[in-house]
Parts: structure tokens; sequence; C-alpha cells
């Protein structure tokens, strides 16, 4: 085996883990050849398939996470959940608006801007929140074999836009406007996008999540914990299902990390330990 498609689960800081995955793969001369990615995922999905190696990669991850710490991004909330916003059910704690920028930054340093610019295959989702369609974006349209009819397909978007729409997790980031739609976090109806590399090709899959056991809640827990349990609750036993799509998959136990900001390199380094001391993920 020298290719592999690969789809990497949301999860917040949590996804951290997946990078571990892709200096694995890197010793073994594994080349993704299509990769997808929800809401965290999709932003390490964009990495790889802007060609960067997992060192790469993991630094601008880790850059990211500075970026956001210093500023402060995951404790401003929106002026729109404000009571006298008339569009405040649009709205989250946090406006994506802000992300969108940071990222913009990032991918300026590469010369690229829009989804159809990458050249290794890519898919986002993020689901429509007006109609519950899910909207994928893609690299390439014309080359991309959607597996579902009903899905939504567009190439035509910034990268930035995608990952943000992606990554909008309701209540917490404010929801992205982008022409007629309203998205939201893909993970809403599809946090292991395996079933998206089937438009690509049919090489085997990896599946890579990072679930552990529910932990119990404290008994006053913050929002940002109490909207955790409830996704970690609703989408445990959905991402387990969807996972058995793929021909290989691997699983990171890192626990409530979600929005622990400064504690990546910590869940990167405990997925290396991880990777070492289990049987190898790509056996039947």
């Amino acid at each position: 085996m020298k290719e592999i498609n690969v789809a990497l689960s949301g999860g917040g800081l949590k996804s951290f883990a997946q990078i571990a995955v892709l200096y694995e793969l890197e010793k073994r001369n594994i080349k993704i050849s299509a990769i997808s990615g929800t809401s965290m995922g999709s932003m390490i999905a964009t990495l790889i398939a802007l060609g960067l190696d997992a060192q790469s990669i993991e630094k601008e991850m880790l850059e990211l996470e500075s970026i956001f710490d210093k500023n402060h991004i995951l404790f401003k909330p929106s002026p729109k959940i404000l009571p006298f916003k008339q569009d405040k059910i649009t709205g989250g704690y946090i406006d994506g608006g802000a992300i969108e920028l940071i990222l913009d930054n990032l991918f300026d340093k590469y010369g690229i801007k829009n989804i159809n610019e990458v050249k290794i295959p890519l898919a986002i989702p993020s689901v429509d929140l007006k109609t519950g369609q899910l909207i994928v974006f893609v690299n390439d349209k014309d080359t991309y074999l959607s597996p579902d009819s009903t899905h939504i397909i567009i190439d035509d978007i910034k990268l930035s836009t995608a990952i943000r729409a992606s990554s909008s997790i309701p209540f917490v980031f404010s929801a992205c406007a982008y022409e007629d739609y309203l998205l939201i976090d893909g993970g809403v109806k599809l946090n292991v996008p395996v079933s998206l590399l089937k438009g690509f090709s049919s090489n085997k899959t990896l599946a890579i999540t990072a679930k552990d056991e529910i932990d119990t809640l404290d008994k006053r827990p913050g929002i940002f914990e109490l909207i955790n349990q409830v996704y970690a609750i609703i989408s445990t036993e959905f991402d387990i299902y969807l996972s058995k799509e793929a021909d290989y998959s691997i699983n990171f136990p890192v626990g409530r990390k979600q929005f622990s900001l400064g504690k990546g390199k910590e869940i990167i380094e405990n997925a290396h330990s991880y990777l070492a001391n289990i049987d190898d993920f790509l056996k039947n």
C-alpha cells in the first residue's frame, strides 16, 4: 500500500492528535491521495492538501493555537448574542469572522486563497441550517463524484470560509452566511467524513478520530464544558458507526480538551506515545 485516502474527524483541540498519524504515514512512505476533514479536522486536512509535511503542519497548527490564545479568540463574545440584536438567532458566543481573518493571513503565506487552487483532492463538509442539507466544499467539483445526489457541491469559495463554516459549532460560533446558505459545523451530520472520500477514488481509507469515554461533568460546568458534553454524548456512537465505513481506523482517547488552548503540543506528544504502544493501525 503506497497511497491512502484519509478522513479527519472534528473535535476541537483534540484533533491535534491526528498529526501524529501523519508522521507515521511519512515513515512508511505512504502518500495521502485524497483528504477530507470536518471542523478542526478540516483545518488539518487543508494543510495536508496544500502539500505540507507533518512537521510543517504541526508548526502551523501550534502557531494558530498560539494566535487564538494571545488574541483571546475563544473569549470574545459576538455582539450578535445580545438580546436587542435582530439577527441573534444566527449568532453564537464567538464571531467566526475573526477566525476567517486569521486563516486568510495563514494561506497568504502559501499564495493561495480559494479551495479550487488546492491540488490534492480535498473535501470539507458543512450543514445548511435552513434546510439541513449537507454542503460539501471540494477543490474540483467537475472531477468529484458525490456519493449522495442530495449533497450540494461547491468549489468556488475561500478556504478560510470553508473551514470556518465546517467549524461553526452551534451556539459557540456564529453561523457562517454564504450566498443563500447559513452554514454550521459539518459534525452535525458528518463528523467523520469517510463517505466523501468515495467521490475521489477507490483507494483504501483511514479514519482518524479523537474520542474518549464520556466524562462526568462538574456540578457547575461552564458554557464550553456544557456544550462539549452535549456534543460528546450525541456524537460518540455516531462517530463509531461512521468510522466503520473506513478500511482502517484509529481513535485517540484524548479526553475533555476540546477548548483547552495551550494543550496542543501535549496532545500531539501523547498521540505519538499512544501510537508507539498499539498494534499497527493499518492492519485489517
